[in-house]
C-alpha cells in the first residue's frame, strides 16, 4: 500500500513539474567589453516569449521578468548597477547570437537608466556612437562624460528555468512506477 502511495505522488509530482516546464522562462547572461581602460558591462535578463514571435521584448508585451546589468567603471564614467525597476526597453531575438547583432526592422539592443546611470546599447543608433545598424553601447553616470564601445554584447549561458526539476520529477516517476513492477528475487536460484 505505502509503494502504491509513494507511486502516486511521485507521479502526480513528475507530471505537475512538467507542466511548470512548458511555461518556457529563459534566463540570459550577457558580456560587454570594449569600453575604455578595460571597463565592461556584464549581467542577465529572464523571460518568456509569449506571443511567440522568436524574440523576448521588454516594450509593451511585459516579456521580460527580471534584469541585472553591472558596469565595472573606468575614469570616465564610475561603475554602477541597474536592475529591473531601471530598465526601460530591451529587445532580444531569439536566434541564439549575441545581443545587438540584428540590424532594422529588428533592431536588438538595452536601454536601462537610473538618476544616476544610463545604458544603451545595439543597432539602433545613439547620440555619442554609431549610426542605425551599427552595434554600438555607451554608459553615463552623472556627469555628461560618456563612455563607449563598438563590441557586441555576447550571451555568455542560457538557462531554462523549471525544466530541469521537471525532467528530475519525470524521472523520480519512472523509478517509483519501476520499482513497483519489480518482481521479487527468491534467493534460492
Amino acid at each position: 500500500m505505502l509503494r502504491r502511495v509513494l507511486g502516486i505522488v511521485c507521479l502526480a509530482l513528475g507530471v505537475g513539474l512538467a507542466l511548470m516546464a512548458q511555461a518556457h522562462a529563459l534566463t540570459f547572461s550577457f558580456h560587454q567589453g570594449g569600453f575604455a581602460e578595460g571597463a565592461s558591462v556584464s549581467g542577465f535578463f529572464t523571460g518568456e516569449d509569449s506571443n511567440n514571435n522568436g524574440s523576448l521584448e521588454h516594450i509593451g508585451t511585459g516579456e521580460v521578468t527580471d534584469f541585472s546589468l553591472t558596469f565595472t567603471g573606468n575614469s570616465l564614467v564610475a561603475g554602477f548597477t541597474l536592475g529591473f525597476s531601471d530598465l526601460f526597453g530591451l529587445l532580444y531575438n531569439l536566434d541564439g547570437g549575441p545581443l545587438g547583432d540584428d540590424p532594422a526592422p529588428l533592431e536588438e539592443g538595452i536601454f536601462a537608466f537610473s538618476p544616476a546611470s544610463i545604458y544603451m546599447g545595439g543597432t539602433a543608433g545613439f547620440p555619442l556612437c554609431g549610426n542605425p545598424g551599427e552595434v554600438c553601447a555607451e554608459v553615463q553616470g552623472t556627469s555628461p562624460v560618456v563612455s563607449t564601445t563598438t563590441q557586441v554584447m555576447q550571451i555568455t549561458s542560457t538557462i531554462p528555468e523549471p525544466a530541469g526539476l521537471a525532467i528530475l520529477g519525470i524521472g523520480l516517476a519512472a523509478l517509483a512506477t519501476r520499482h513497483k513492477r519489480q518482481l521479487p528475487i527468491s534467493r534460492g536460484q
